[in-house]
């Protein structure tokens, strides 16, 4: 990898650039304010990847069918695989349209075939992006964008003032500028910091993309930001450009008694809790940013010193109890912060002498979303990849007789809840297909990839939890009553109870992953 000497790196003034990725919340919002956050821009020019369109097993029969040998049985064989299978991926192939009749390939399939075995290289296309630098700890943001997205902006006072809506009658907004004091040039990202940053992008895409709210007014939005493919940096800028990143802060419109506010993702990607702890840290010697949260809270505390003290104190006492319960490495899982937003929650539950009903709820679904990227982390390891083709049925019964079937083979209490029997065959193809995916669906996904992977950590928890999915199928019940529109009345106790069996679960299937597995 070289470096290339652009201009020298501007310090952040009112008159910065500002670039804008239409910020989202995950929810509809009673308040907002919008702030500007600074970053270091550099430009990276990379070779693109382009991803692999069938897996080895589409390879490995459609070869063979190229070559002529189209009987599945035949195939079953060469493959050492078993003919239901076999039938499956054929069946795949052919509604993919890389299998034609007399299965043989189609254009379509040849070309894939030949594209994988490398038969007729090509140059890889040029990809241009460009990657953000936090100016205090000069770590990346986990963002590959493929172009800069400036926003028109007016300056009153020397003040940046953005414009929204058209041009006869616009909306203007007075953001927060988050200054920034420092001296020098910063240390360039190396390739690996770039690489790592286009990884943890793509990742957030599968997980969290669909999980955002489309804001109200739609001249404020520009689309959700995908990266490309890298596996290699060929340049990065070494001088970078300074820019200020356009997005907000937000308290969620509910009926909680004592709202919470979150950091929109300056990238589109909803509800980002590492920036709202990077913005924790600053407020400690930041007044007005401090002034901010307040305002947007609405509500009035005895000191601003009040705020920062109530939202360290609650996170304090959540990850000494996360530490209680589980291991120091839990701290590197994907979904820690999920884990520590769940036991924030509960910390501020057993504080109160009177909870309010929605704050149980709330409870409820932020356990599902820990269990959720718990599952994920564990797909992440130990990836399905056909073993979901046995589920891909119509019949509603041999669905359900199935999953109890592999239930049992491995050792769990019977029969399965209904919450996880019922799952719909073409939700957890798409989770094995693109990622993703809720609670039940997850560990459907799971359940079928330990049918056929014997190093699954599924097949190893039955001697010490027999009744783990009935404790998932109560947490699902009670998430998606707290979810919607119920006559639910959780009780603390009922919610304790709840937190105990999620860390039970974590307990249970994280023992059995390796430190890369929820690294």
């Amino acid at each position: 990898m070289t470096y290339v000497v652009g201009n020298m790196a501007s310090d952040f003034r009112f008159d910065t650039p500002i670039v804008y990725y239409g910020p989202r919340a995950h929810a509809k919002t009673a308040s907002r304010h919008w702030i500007l956050w600074p970053a270091f821009v550099y430009r990276v020019v990379a070779p693109e990847v382009r991803e692999r369109q069938i897996n080895i097993f589409e390879k490995a029969v459609l070869g063979l069918c190229r070559a002529g040998e189209n009987d599945p049985d035949r195939i079953a064989e060469h493959l050492d695989l078993h003919r239901d299978l076999i039938d499956a991926i054929l069946r795949e192939l052919q509604d993919r349209k890389l299998l034609k009749a007399g299965r043989l390939p189609t254009s379509l399939g040849e070309s894939l075939l030949i594209e994988e075995r490398g038969e007729l290289p090509e140059e890889a296309p040029i990809t241009v992006g460009y990657v953000f630098q936090d100016p205090w700890s000069s770590a990346l943001w986990p963002r590959f964008v493929p172009e800069l997205h400036y926003r028109e902006t007016l300056y009153h006072n020397g003040h940046p003032i953005l414009r929204w809506g058209p041009q006869g009658s616009p909306h203007l907004e007075r953001p927060f500028v988050k200054r920034v004091n420092r001296q020098g040039q910063p240390d360039p990202p190396t390739a690996y910091d770039v690489l790592d940053a286009v990884k943890r992008h793509r990742k957030m895409l599968r997980e969290r993309g669909p999980q955002v709210v489309e804001d109200e007014d739609e001249s404020l939005n520009v689309g959700f930001i995908d990266t490309p493919f890298i596996d290699r940096v060929s340049v990065v800028s070494e001088e970078p450009e300074s820019c200020y990143l356009a997005t907000y802060l937000y308290v969620p419109k509910d009926d909680a008694e004592i709202p919470d506010w979150h950091a929109a993702d300056p990238f589109g990607l909803g509800s980002s809790a590492n920036f709202r702890r990077a913005i924790e840290r600053h407020m400690s010697d930041d007044p007005s940013l401090r002034e901010v949260v307040r305002r947007l809270l609405g509500r009035a505390l005895t000191s601003d010193t009040q705020i920062l003290e109530n939202l360290q104190s609650l996170r304090d006492l959540a990850v000494q109890e996360i530490d209680s319960q589980l291991w120091p490495g839990v701290r590197l899982a994907p979904f820690y912060e999920r884990l520590v937003a769940m036991e924030r929650e509960h910390q501020e539950i057993r504080l109160l002498p009177d909870c309010p009903h929605d704050k149980l709820e709330n409870l409820m679904i932020k356990a599902g979303k820990v269990l959720e990227g718990m599952f994920g982390a564990v797909q992440t390891k130990y990836p399905a990849n056909v073993a979901y083709t046995v589920f891909m049925t119509p019949d509603r019964q041999y669905r359900e007789e199935l999953l109890n079937a592999v239930a049992g083979e491995l050792g769990f209490n019977l029969p399965l809840p209904e919450a996880l029997v019922h799952i719909k065959p073409e939700a957890v193809r798409r989770v094995c297909e693109i990622g993703g995916g809720t609670l039940g669906q997850r560990t459907i996904v799971a359940l079928l990839t330990a049918r056929t992977d014997v190093s699954h950590p599924l097949r190893h928890s039955a001697p010490r939890a027999p009744d783990l999915f009935a404790k998932l199928g109560e947490l699902l019940q009670l998430r998606d009553q707290s979810a919607h529109d119920s006559r639910l009345k959780l009780t603390v106790a009922e919610a304790d109870r709840q937190v105990e069996h999620c860390y039970e679960i974590i307990r249970i299937l994280s023992r059995e992953l390796s430190d890369k597995a929820v690294a």
